[in-house]
């Protein structure tokens, strides 16, 4: 995979300094997301960006993480809830879209070629997280299980035993993060991306179409959340910050 992944990425070489760099990142923010400091730079929004300033592009970062940010507006990572993997798909199909130069417009900006790339990874990121719930669940239960043992050394007065297991937890997290990061940005630069090629332009033009139904499902949900009056502070205020990081990562400073 590895090797077909090179290839596919063109004759100029591999970036493994950015993979590396994003699997670095992926392991960061999957511990970010409970295991941690919980500072929401793994929200989709701030982890497109930082991804995509790892690979130079935080355009592609903010056009990605916008729409997932607006998918799970209504999911927030509060102790043991959790539903999907949003961090390393996300990361990985940033490096992707990167690796292999394709040309993804903003979110909202029409309904080109560019957007039906933007839809086409948008439902990579869906399904990612999808297939990383399973994978987070099975690691939430390896974690009980070590901590179990660390539990029962308590009895006998001693502590080493629990640390232990606690940093195991952590490992675990982290080489989570890493390896799913890695993994989603080899298979969309192998598998995936170069499925779109093949799509009916019917679908390709459908695919435009997803990014414009993200703000329904987010008003949707904060209405569900915090009652129409509040959700709406939060819908405008939320807009307005991200209107204005969009027209500084678009160029619009330098203007």
């Amino acid at each position: 995979m590895i090797l077909l992944a090179t290839a596919a990425a063109g004759d100029a070489g591999f970036p493994w300094p950015a993979l590396c760099l994003t699997a670095m990142l992926g392991a960061l923010l999957v511990l970010d997301e409970t295991a941690l400091a919980q500072t929401w730079f793994s929200q989709p929004l701030p982890a497109g960006i930082l991804g995509g300033l790892i690979w130079g592009e935080p355009a592609l970062g903010l056009a990605l993480g916008l729409p997932l940010q607006l998918l799970a507006v209504g999911n927030l990572p509060v102790g043991q809830i959790f539903a999907g993997d949003k961090v390393t798909p996300l990361l990985g199909l940033v490096g992707a879209a990167t690796a292999i130069g394709w040309d993804v417009s903003a979110p909202f900006a029409g309904t080109g070629p560019g957007a039906g790339r933007l839809g086409w990874l948008l439902v990579a990121a869906a399904l990612g997280s999808m297939i990383g719930d399973g994978l987070v669940r099975w690691e939430r239960r390896l974690h009980n299980a070590l901590m179990l043992g660390g539990l029962r050394s308590l009895h006998d007065g001693r502590y080493e035993r629990m640390e232990r297991a606690h940093l195991r937890c952590l490992l675990t997290t982290a080489l989570r993060g890493a390896v799913s990061t890695v993994s989603w940005c080899l298979l969309a630069i192998v598998i995936w991306l170069p499925l779109y090629d093949l799509l009916p332009a019917r679908l390709t033009a459908a695919l435009g179409l997803l990014p414009w139904l993200t703000p329904a499902l987010a008003i949707g949900s904060l209405g569900e959340l915090y009652g129409s009056r509040q959700g709406l502070r939060w819908i405008v205020g939320g807009f307005l910050v991200t209107l204005a990081a969009a027209w500084a990562l678009m160029g619009g400073v330098g203007t």
